[in-house]
């Protein structure tokens, strides 16, 4: 698989993902009182933690979109 995740997609990937996982796992909102929620908030902060650190983004494969540069 090719990369296709640029600078900028990777660092606002990480901090959102970075500030979901904190937000679920240390402060108790009432918005994740439900173990659903909860579990979902977690999955979603690591998907984005993880596509930032792989460089590779699956749900933009299908639509052949990429924000990396290619004019290097």
């Amino acid at each position: 698989m090719t990369r296709n995740i640029g600078r900028l997609d990777r660092i606002l990937r990480f901090v959102v993902g970075g500030s979901i996982l904190v937000l679920a796992l240390f402060f108790h909102l009432p918005i994740l009182a439900s173990p659903f929620a909860f579990w979902a908030a977690i999955g979603v902060g690591a998907v984005l933690v993880m596509t930032s650190v792989a460089k590779i983004c699956p749900a933009y494969i299908p639509f052949n979109i990429s924000t990396l540069r290619t004019d290097r």
